[in-house]
């Protein structure tokens, strides 16, 4: 094998790797949009300061929330019973 397909391949294998990890989603239990919406609307109205981005690293934390709730909720419920 050449070093130029050697390369080639090296180049479909990182491409390859980048698809898959693209296709994760980061905060499957909230909804992404609606989220910084709110965000951004509280803080105008309750900050001094004007707030123009939510990072992700604060959807992540609230979606993890979310998840702990959840659990929270189930873990609490009685061991009879068919719903949630």
């Amino acid at each position: 094998m050449s070093e130029h397909a050697a390369n080639l391949d090296a180049v479909e294998e990182l491409l390859g790797e980048a698809r898959a990890t693209r296709g994760i989603n980061p905060t499957p239990f909230i909804n992404r949009s609606a989220v910084k919406t709110f965000l951004l609307e509280y803080a105008e109205h309750n900050r001094a300061h004007k707030f123009r981005r939510v990072s992700l690293e604060t959807l992540r934390d609230i979606n993890e929330s979310v998840r702990q709730l959840m659990i929270a909720r189930v873990r609490r419920l009685p061991s009879k019973g068919k719903t949630i």
